[in-house]
């Protein structure tokens, strides 16, 4: 399980109602669906890291990067499991809950999250690069995907 402190919960639903802009109506209770989500029944990470698992082979030798991994909880999720796990997001408010939920999972936040507007690795780096809801906010596509093809392995 994911630990999350009761004042980063409380950032991440101010970050959700912030972004939603009124879009979600109440009833749908953000503080549950930030719970439940990421730490309690409906657990997405966990069904993510499920997703992932039956869709490509890979082990704990794996060197994986998290494209826009928002707030860090598959890194967190899956460093837990002993996974080479890395992640950026370009979102700087993003990446500080992340470096907090990180460090109360006793996880060292400098090593696994940065800013990526530019990916900052080298050629041939990554076994793996996982994007869940990205490309929607991606501009350029062709480049994005350039940029992803030169940091993977080439196998």
């Amino acid at each position: 399980m994911i630990k999350i402190s009761p004042e980063v919960q409380a950032l991440i639903v101010n970050n959700q109602r912030k972004f939603w802009q009124g879009v979600i109506p109440p009833q749908w209770g953000i503080e549950g669906q930030v719970r439940d989500h990421f730490t309690g029944k409906k657990n997405t990470v966990k069904r993510r890291f499920g997703e992932l698992k039956k869709s490509v082979f890979f082990d704990k030798k794996t060197k994986i990067l998290d494209l826009g991994c928002g707030y860090g909880f598959l890194i967190v999720f899956m460093r837990k499991l002993g996974f080479n796990i890395v992640g950026c997001d370009t979102d700087d408010f993003s990446i500080e809950i992340a470096k907090k939920i990180l460090s109360e999972n006793r996880i060292s936040p400098g090593l696994v999250v940065i800013n990526c507007k530019k990916l900052p690795y080298r050629d041939n780096s990554f076994d793996l690069v996982y994007l869940n809801h990205v490309l929607v906010y991606v501009d350029n596509l062709p480049e994005f995907f350039k940029e992803i093809r030169r940091i993977l392995k080439k196998d």
